[in-house]
């Protein structure tokens, strides 16, 4: 199941999910969902949420859910999936890692979903990404100017 998740091999996830209870707890304390969340997995992620109905609001021993963890890596293809799932019972907090880390992608699918979270993001996390923002682009039009 790990390793199908990691790699978001669908055919072995299949596979797995006759042989392993999709909400069961695998190694370090990393479920199903959380694992394809974080490692990016879209294919695998929304495999399980279709075909097992896991629940994308499971959250870690730490507290994250798959949407923090999705969103503090970069990965906006899994952050959209989870959005449109529902996954939002920690949606500010997701939105405010996303921030921090520079992910403008993550940041533009939250605000297509949602414009009013950029209210819950602390400023001084929008002007660490606007900073990020600058460096790599001249071009910051993307960006609210009130930033």
């Amino acid at each position: 199941m790990e390793r199908a998740c990691l790699h978001g091999d669908e055919p072995m996830l299949n596979q797995a999910l006759q042989h392993v209870d999709p909400s069961a707890t695998l190694s370090d304390g990393w479920f199903p969902v959380a694992l394809c969340s974080a490692a990016g997995q879209l294919g695998g992620l929304t495999a399980l949420l279709r075909l097992a109905h896991t629940d994308a609001e499971r959250r870690m021993a730490d507290g994250s859910t798959p949407l923090r963890l999705a969103a503090g890596r970069g990965h906006a293809n899994c952050v959209d999936g989870l959005l449109k799932a529902h996954a939002e019972s920690d949606v500010v907090a997701a939105c405010h890692v996303a921030a921090q880390n520079g992910h403008l992608d993550v940041m533009q699918c939250f605000l297509s979903h949602r414009v009013e979270l950029l209210l819950g993001v602390p400023h001084d996390a929008l002007l660490q990404l606007r900073t990020k923002v600058e460096k790599k682009t001249p071009d910051i039009a993307a960006l609210p100017q009130h930033l």
